[in-house]
């Protein structure tokens, strides 16, 4: 994945086969009220590849550990998620919402962010 430094500062992209989710592992990678929220025809393997690529965005701009915890995602049925930043992460703030968009196929969960120089 490629993008133009001149537009944006980071990009964050992860590729899970898809497959079921353990119900503990689900809970243990998702906050109060997440799985709920969920639309019920998909996989919570979309929590975990959305939190993925988050990291993948974020940890080369501010070199913080962030784990699945200290985000929260909200997905959307038409291919988007919204993800806001449940702590502080270097120049990134809490309550900071991110955009992204994900592709839930027959094999493959792919999500992807971008952090425009804008953000």
């Amino acid at each position: 994945v490629v993008a133009r430094t001149s537009r944006y500062r980071s990009l964050g992209v992860d590729v899970e086969r898809t497959r079921a989710l353990d119900e503990a592992v689900a809970s243990r990678i998702s906050v109060d009220g997440e799985l709920d929220a969920l639309p019920r025809s998909l996989s919570p393997l979309i929590l975990f590849s959305a939190k993925e690529a988050f990291y993948k965005l974020q940890s080369p701009l501010t070199g913080v550990f962030l784990g699945f915890r200290d985000v929260r995602v909200e997905v959307e049925v038409e291919g988007r998620f919204e993800l806001e930043l449940l702590k502080d992460a270097g120049s990134l703030h809490r309550g900071q919402r991110f955009g992204g968009q994900y592709h839930h196929g027959e094999r493959h969960v792919i999500t992807a962010l971008a952090l425009s120089i804008d953000d």
